[in-house]
């Protein structure tokens, strides 16, 4: 599925791994509801199925969210993310490099956040979205 082939590609980039401090058994980046919740720093996702946008492209929104205890750390892991999910936005098409990909990328733009205290949690969340057009392979490609 699209959304796994995009939190890989994320979880593959060894600076955000090391900002986050990930290990190759907890590596921070987990769906919003996780059962546990990892230490911070980590880093949350939520995918909002969309629509076609036209008979060849569907239309998804996915929201992630940067968690720590420090400003700073939160806004670089920020940074991170938005530097590997631009370079999406500035290939004409983007095909995952697995085997098990069935998607392309056509569109991954940035489309608006927010910055929250949790104050009884005691940290930092930095939200941001972003819309994702995509499409599935074709034999031909």
């Amino acid at each position: 599925m699209i959304e796994f082939d995009l939190i890989n590609y994320l979880k593959a980039d060894s600076t955000l791994d090391s900002l986050l401090g990930s290990s190759s058994s907890n590596s921070k980046i987990t769906p919003a509801t996780p059962r546990l919740e990892p230490t911070a720093p980590y880093v949350t996702y939520l995918w909002g199925v969309g629509d076609q946008t036209d008979e060849h492209l569907d239309e998804d929104r996915i929201q992630l969210n940067v968690i720590s205890d420090n400003m700073e750390e939160a806004k670089n892991i920020r940074n991170r993310i938005k530097v590997l999910l631009d370079k999406l936005d500035s290939i004409q098409e983007t095909t995952f490099n697995t085997s098990s990909s069935d998607y392309c990328i056509y569109y991954c733009r940035f489309d608006g956040g927010f910055a929250l205290f949790d104050e009884d949690r005691q940290n930092h969340q930095l939200t941001m979205f972003y819309i994702v057009k995509y499409s599935r392979k074709t034999k031909e490609r």
